[in-house]
């Protein structure tokens, strides 16, 4: 699934947001990681090896003195869920971690690391692309019941030890049932993700398809208002014009004033209400299928990757 952590912090002297993207197979618990990181159950999450995350969710807290706001959004690979849906979640975490991703956090299941997961993270790899491993971290979920990571390793499956060397050790491991001081120092961890901000000195994953991403996003806003803008105004002018004959029609000064301040109502409602898609008018947006058909375009075009790879496995 595709998490995205936004850590706001001060590099180089200078206000940032490290935002960062998560990703793994369905069911690897990246909603109570970020639970985690957070410290309260903002996400809905189960111990059960299923997703239950279906659409994009943020939550916030604070971290000496900087705002984490994470974004736990629905599985990739879900083989449940549309290839369209499936675009869609990808790039409203995208949206939602305007001006661009810092890093990518890749959530593994250590103890049960199933040829699935092995299937997922392979994909994932490839559908960012090889510039993404520069911003890049794997987090491991701690499920070893306090053995140390360290001696895990020594028996730990081929395929989790050439992940770590692939991830040039850029990993750490999180344990979702901490609690207290042992919650709190794991937290630290998050300087991780500060560290590399640093090392790529403060360069965005996907800033370009970002900046093409708010263009058009402003621009189809734009639009939008100005349609809706002139919606209201033809609808007016039909009231007014429809409305005024009828009253004129009626002989009764009292039926006329009646019929008028009905009319008068009725412009109210539409008014508030055209008032109020209008200022909704880039949810509206975000809700059409084409805006996000187009941001996914980009990433495609900047990973080099397609659909049709990514989707073929069991």
């Amino acid at each position: 699934g595709l998490n995205t952590y936004s850590v706001g912090g001060s590099i180089a002297g200078k206000t940032a947001e490290v935002h960062s993207n998560t990703g793994s197979s369905t069911g690897a618990g990246k909603s109570a990681t970020g639970n985690s990181f957070l410290r309260e159950k903002v996400f809905l999450s189960s111990f059960l090896a299923v997703s239950i995350t279906k659409h994009c969710n943020k939550g916030s807290s604070t971290w000496k003195g900087r705002d984490v706001v994470i974004v736990d959004s629905p599985g990739l690979f879900d083989m449940k869920v549309s290839d369209a849906e499936t675009r869609k979640e990808i790039t409203r975490c995208m949206v939602l971690t305007s001006p661009g991703l810092h890093a990518l956090l890749l959530v593994i299941p250590l103890v049960r690391y199933m040829p699935k997961d092995q299937k997922a993270t392979e994909k994932i790899l490839t559908m960012f692309g090889e510039r993404a491993k520069e911003h890049m971290i794997a987090l491991f979920k701690d499920d070893l019941a306090g053995m140390d990571f360290r001696d895990y390793l020594k028996h730990a499956a081929t395929t989790i030890r050439e992940l770590i060397r692939e991830f040039r050790d850029h990993y750490c491991v999180v344990n979702n049932k901490a609690t207290g001081a042992e919650q709190e120092n794991q937290r630290e961890q998050l300087l991780l993700i500060d560290k590399m901000v640093q090392n790529n000195q403060g360069a965005y994953f996907s800033d370009q398809i970002q900046g093409e991403s708010e263009s058009s996003i402003s621009r189809v806003t734009w639009k939008t208002n100005k349609a809706y803008a002139q919606d209201l105004y033809h609808s007016r002018r039909h009231s007014e014009s429809s409305q005024g004959k009828e009253i004129r029609k009626l002989k009764d000064e009292l039926e006329q004033q009646k019929r008028k301040v009905k009319m008068e109502r009725e412009l109210a409602e539409r008014e508030a209400y055209w008032d109020s898609r209008q200022q909704t008018a880039r949810d509206d947006v975000l809700s059409q299928n084409e805006i996000f058909e187009f941001i996914f375009k980009l990433l495609e075009v900047a990973s080099h990757f397609t659909i049709d790879n990514w989707y073929m496995f069991d």
